[in-house]
C-alpha cells in the first residue's frame, strides 16, 4: 500500500472516531434533555389535574353538607304535610341569602321539592317553575351531580351547575341546585409557571370546547374548539407528545382527564421554546463535526503531498539507475534531505565506488528525515488528540448541568416538606380556637351560626389531618433511615399492643399470624409503618356486623425478595379501582362513611418502591381484601446495614 494512501486512511480513521464520539455524546445529551422537559410538562399537567380535582371534591362536599341543612329539610318535611310554611319559608330564604353572601363564587340557589318544583330561590322569579324535566333534577335525585360548565340563565356568564338530594331519614324531600361561577378554574389554569413565553393550560369539555381563558384569544370559553389529539391519532393521557394547537403553532403537549366530568386538562408548551437548548446541543456537536472533519482533510492532503511528490521522483530515478541508466539526473529543486538523497543519487550515478562510510553518511540523513517527518506527524496526532479532551470538556459540563437539575428537584422536594410543615401549626390554631369559640358561645348561636362554625373546625382538622399525611408522605425520603434487619412478627405483636391496641377494642378485631414471618432487610420505622397502614386499613373498611379479622402471611420469592400478604374479611374493592388506591388523595367512599384523606396507600406504595419491591391487591367485593408487598430478605444468621453487607460481599 502506498505511504500516501497510509497517511490518508490513518488521519481519516482518527477524524471518524472522534467524530462518532461527538454523535455519541450528542445523542445522549439529546436524549436525556428531552426526557427532562417532558417530565417537567407532565409533572406540571398532573399537578394542576389533581388541583382541579380537589376543587371540585371540595365543592360536591360543601354543598352536600349545605344540602343536610335543618332548615331546607323542616320546609320540605311541611310542604309534604301540608303545614303552614310562613315560619319555615322565612327560614329557608334566610338560609340561602346567607350562604350567597358566605360564597362569593356562588350565584344562583334554588331549592327543588320532591317534584321538582321550585319552592325556594335566591332568584326570587324562579319561584314555582317545573323543572322535573331538568336534567340537573333527574340526576340530582340519587345522587350529587355536577353539569357540564354552561352560560348562566341569570348573569350569561360561565357556570357550573351542582345537583344534590335532600334526605331525611332515608326519606327523599327534594333537590338543591347551586349555580357556581368557574373563577377559581380560571385561577388554577392561568398560573402558567414553567411554561415559558407561549406556554399555556387550559380545560376543554366532552364536546372539544374551551372552558377556560385562553392566553391569545379574547372570548374563547364555551367558543373555542380543541382538537386533543396529534397528527397520527389520540396519544396516551399524561405522556407529552407533539401537537399543534388552536392557533397553528407545534407544541409540546400534555393532556389528562378529570374524573366524573369527561373534562380534560391540556398542557401546551412551545416546541420551539422548550427543545431550545436541545436545538442549541445539536448545532454545536454538527459545527465541531464538520470543523474537525475540514481539519483532517485539509491536513491529510497537505502532509500527504509534501511527503509523497519527492519520493516519487525520487523512485523513479531509482529505477532508472536501477537499470543502468548512469547518464538520469534524479535531482530535484527541494532543500529539504529528500532533495539533498535526489542529488547524492546524482552524484552516485558518477562514482559508484564512493567509500561505505559516505554512504552510511547519507543512510544516517535519511534516517534523521524520518524522524522528523515522524516527529510532524505525531505533533498532527496531538492536535486532533487536543480537539477530543476540548470535547470531553464539553461532555463534562452537560453533566454538571444535570447534576444542577437533580439538585434543583431535591431543593423543590425540600420546599413541599418545609411549606407543608409550616402550615400545621396555623391551621392547629384555627381548629383550636375554633373550638374555644364554639364552647364560649354555647347557647349563644342561632342553627346557621353553629352549622357555619362546625363547617370551619371540621375543614380545619381535615386539612390538618392532610398535612400531617404530605408531611409523613415527605419524610418517607428526607428522613430514611439505613436499611437493617427487622423481625416482622415482633413489628405485628408492637402494633397489636400499641398503636392499633384501641382500633381492635373499637372493632373487636383480631390479627392471625399462622407461621412466623420471614425477616427483611429494610428500614425499621417505614416497615412499622407499612404494616400499620394496611393492617388499619382492614380494620377500618369491615363489614358492618361482622367482626374484622386481619390474616398475615409471609414467604420468600425465587428472587431473593419476601412477599407478605395482608389478608381480611371486609367490604371488598372493585377490580377497576386496583390501581387508582395507590394514588395521592384517592377515595372510594365518602368521608361520612369512612374518615382518611386518601394518602395512606400512596405512603405504602412509596416505602415499598423505596427498597425496590412491588406492592399489589386482589379482592372480592362483600368477601374482603388481600393486599401484598414484597421486600428484600435479610442475610441469615445476623443483621447487618446494608452498607456493611455490601462489603463483606467485596
Amino acid at each position: 500500500m502506498k505511504i500516501q494512501t497510509q497517511i490518508l486512511i490513518i488521519i481519516f480513521a482518527l477524524v471518524l472516531i472522534t467524530g462518532m464520539d461527538i454523535m455519541l455524546c450528542g445523542m445522549v445529551s439529546k436524549a436525556i434533555m428531552e426526557q427532562q422537559v417532558e417530565d417537567h410538562l407532565e409533572v406540571i399537567a398532573a399537578a394542576r389535574a389533581r388541583h382541579i380535582e380537589l376543587f371540585l371534591e371540595e365543592n360536591r362536599e360543601k354543598i352536600e353538607l349545605i344540602a343536610s341543612s335543618r332548615s331546607f329539610k323542616d320546609f320540605l318535611t311541611a310542604r309534604q304535610e301540608g303545614r303552614d310554611l310562613t315560619t319555615t319559608y322565612e327560614m329557608v330564604n334566610a338560609r340561602l341569602e346567607s350562604i350567597l353572601e358566605a360564597e362569593h363564587e356562588y350565584g344562583e340557589l334554588s331549592l327543588l321539592d320532591e317534584e321538582g318544583i321550585v319552592v325556594a330561590s335566591t332568584d326570587g322569579a324562579s319561584v314555582g317553575h317545573d323543572r322535573s324535566e331538568d336534567p340537573l333534577f333527574l340526576a340530582g335525585r340519587g345522587r350529587t351531580y355536577i353539569q357540564d360548565a354552561h352560560a348562566s340563565r341569570v348573569t350569561g356568564k360561565p357556570v357550573l351547575s351542582i345537583a344534590t338530594p335532600v334526605v331525611e331519614q332515608n326519606e327523599f324531600l327534594g333537590v338543591l341546585i347551586v349555580d357556581m361561577a368557574l373563577t377559581e378554574l380560571y385561577l388554577i389554569t392561568t398560573d402558567r409557571a414553567g411554561l415559558g413565553t407561549f406556554g399555556e393550560l387550559y380545560l376543554v369539555n366532552k364536546d372539544g370546547y374551551m372552558l377556560t381563558p385562553s392566553r391569545f384569544l379574547d372570548d374563547a370559553i364555551l367558543k373555542q374548539k380543541i382538537d386533543i389529539g396529534a397528527p397520527r391519532g389520540l396519544p396516551e393521557q399524561n405522556h407529552a407528545f407533539i401537537a399543534t394547537n388552536y392557533l397553528g403553532w407545534d407544541v409540546l403537549r400534555v393532556y389528562t382527564s378529570i374524573p366524573g366530568m369527561e373534562w380534560y386538562l391540556l398542557a401546551d408548551m412551545s416546541e420551539k421554546e422548550a427543545f431550545a437548548l436541545v436545538d442549541k446541543l445539536i448545532r454545536l456537536m454538527l459545527s465541531l463535526l464538520v470543523g474537525l472533519s475540514a481539519a483532517g482533510i485539509m491536513s491529510s492532503t497537505l502532509i500527504s503531498g509534501a511527503l509523497t511528490k519527492p519520493l516519487v521522483k525520487l523512485q523513479k530515478g531509482t529505477e532508472e539507475i536501477m537499470n543502468g541508466n548512469l547518464e538520469y539526473t534524479v535531482g530535484t529543486a527541494g532543500k529539504d534531505e529528500i532533495g539533498e538523497l535526489s542529488r547524492a543519487f546524482d552524484t552516485m550515478t558518477v562514482n559508484l565506488r564512493r567509500s561505505r562510510e559516505e554512504l552510511e553518511k547519507y543512510s544516517k540523513g535519511l534516517e534523521r528525515m524520518v524522524e522528523e517527518r515522524t516527529k510532524e506527524l505525531n505533533e498532527k496526532v496531538k492536535e486532533v488528540e487536543d480537539q477530543r479532551l476540548e470535547l470531553q470538556k464539553a461532555k463534562n459540563e452537560l453533566e454538571e448541568t444535570n447534576r444542577k437539575l437533580k439538585a434543583s428537584n431535591k431543593e423543590l422536594q425540600d420546599f413541599v416538606y418545609i411549606a407543608s410543615h409550616d402550615l400545621r401549626e396555623p391551621m392547629r390554631k384555627i381548629s383550636s380556637f375554633g373550638q374555644l369559640i364554639q364552647e364560649s358561645l354555647n347557647g349563644r348561636l342561632n342553627e346557621d351560626e353553629r352549622e357555619n362554625l362546625g363547617f370551619m373546625i371540621d375543614g380545619a382538622t381535615r386539612m390538618q389531618q392532610m398535612i400531617d399525611d404530605l408531611l409523613t408522605y415527605s419524610r418517607l425520603t428526607t428522613r430514611a433511615k439505613p436499611a437493617e434487619r427487622v423481625d416482622l412478627t415482633q413489628v405485628i405483636e408492637d402494633l397489636k399492643n400499641v398503636e392499633l391496641a384501641v382500633q381492635l377494642e373499637e372493632t373487636s378485631g383480631t390479627i392471625y399470624v399462622p407461621n412466623t414471618l420471614p425477616a427483611v432487610q429494610a428500614d425499621r420505622s417505614q416497615v412499622h409503618q407499612l404494616l400499620q397502614n394496611l393492617i388499619g386499613n382492614g380494620l377500618k373498611y369491615h363489614r358492618k356486623g361482622i367482626a374484622p379479622e386481619i390474616s398475615v402471611r409471609g414467604r420468600q420469592e425465587n428472587d431473593g425478595m419476601i412477599r407478605v400478604e395482608v389478608e381480611d374479611n371486609g367490604i371488598g374493592i372493585d377490580e377497576k379501582h386496583y390501581e387508582k388506591i395507590f394514588g395521592m388523595f384517592q377515595r372510594l367512599h365518602s368521608r361520612d362513611e369512612y374518615k382518611g384523606t386518601g394518602i395512606g396507600l400512596a405512603i405504602c406504595k412509596k416505602i415499598v418502591e423505596r427498597h425496590g419491591g412491588r406492592i399489589g391487591v386482589y379482592s372480592t367485593i362483600g368477601k374482603g381484601s388481600t393486599f401484598w408487598f414484597t421486600l428484600p430478605r435479610a442475610p441469615d444468621h445476623f443483621s447487618m446495614s446494608t452498607a456493611e453487607w455490601g462489603s463483606r460481599g467485596n
